[in-house]
């Protein structure tokens, strides 16, 4: 097989897997308003049954736990563990910045190489 025959496949895999991707997605968009808030944003590409599991099922089972940024992005988690932020919550500061403070609510998560959330950091680390 040739190598662009391989990368033909995998693309028409990938597409296959976003349009399944795109259906599951409207199935909760059908309930649920978030489509318009994740347009443009760092997890616009991610399925919902990504980070919110258990939520196939109808209705949603009760106490369902909020998906937690760590379960995704571990390099990220141990880098704020080790920071100053992530030790001050470990002493108790319930205070101190966590990942939304900086990156916003998950649905609106900013891409942190874009523009406008590098513009906006003395902003958001004077708050």
């Amino acid at each position: 097989m040739s190598q662009a025959f391989r990368f033909a496949v995998l693309i028409i895999i990938a597409a296959g897997a976003s349009a399944a991707q795109n259906a599951a997605n409207e199935v909760c968009a059908g309930c649920h308003d978030v489509g318009k808030k994740l347009a443009g944003t760092a997890h616009a590409p991610v399925a919902c049954a990504t980070c919110h599991q258990k939520h196939e099922d109808y209705p949603h089972p009760a106490n369902v736990a909020k998906p937690k940024c760590d379960s995704c992005h571990t390099e990220m988690a141990a880098d704020y563990a080790k920071g100053v932020h992530g030790q001050a919550v470990a002493k108790g500061n319930q205070g101190a910045p966590d990942c939304a403070t900086c990156h916003g609510a998950a649905h609106e998560i900013k891409v942190p190489t874009s523009p406008t959330f590098r513009s906006a950091v003395p902003e958001t680390c004077g708050m």
